[in-house]
């Protein structure tokens, strides 16, 4: 997209972070995966969970450490 676009990268992150959370929505999940994926090349992680059954985004957090992820795990599990 960016190449046949002309875009540059920055914009396009920026416009991801800006329009994303917006577009996700909430869902009751029983089955959840976690992944984690560099959001630069040097050491900024983010950590997105999906509901295993359907594959949708349920919550992108912007770290990949265990407290991030406990809460986010625990947000499901009270629901």
């Amino acid at each position: 997209m960016l190449r046949e676009y002309g875009i540059p990268y920055t914009t396009l992150e920026r416009w991801f972070y800006t329009y994303t959370p917006e577009q996700l929505m909430e869902e009751d999940a029983q089955h959840l995966c976690g992944d984690e994926f560099a959001i630069r090349k040097v050491h900024f992680y983010a950590t997105s969970v999906l509901n295993a059954e359907t594959g949708r985004v349920l919550v992108i957090v912007p770290h990949r450490d265990q407290t991030a992820i406990a809460s986010v795990l625990l947000q499901y599990a009270r629901n």
